[in-house]
């Protein structure tokens, strides 16, 4: 029953602060890190000949 109790407060917290949007659920969107970043030429062939190789 306390972890209810704490969810409803931080989420009454935030719609006070920023409204809907503070109840938006931003775990997808910002987690931190890139989905996919961009790889160098060097990675890009090291990965295509381990991909040729299996």
């Amino acid at each position: 029953m306390k972890r209810v109790e704490q969810a409803s407060s931080c989420w009454r917290k935030a719609y006070d602060q920023n409204g809907l949007i503070g109840l938006t659920d931003t775990r997808k969107t910002s987690s931190g890190r890139p989905l996919q970043r961009e790889l160098t030429m060097t990675e890009m062939v090291e990965r295509q000949a381990a991909r040729i190789e299996l």
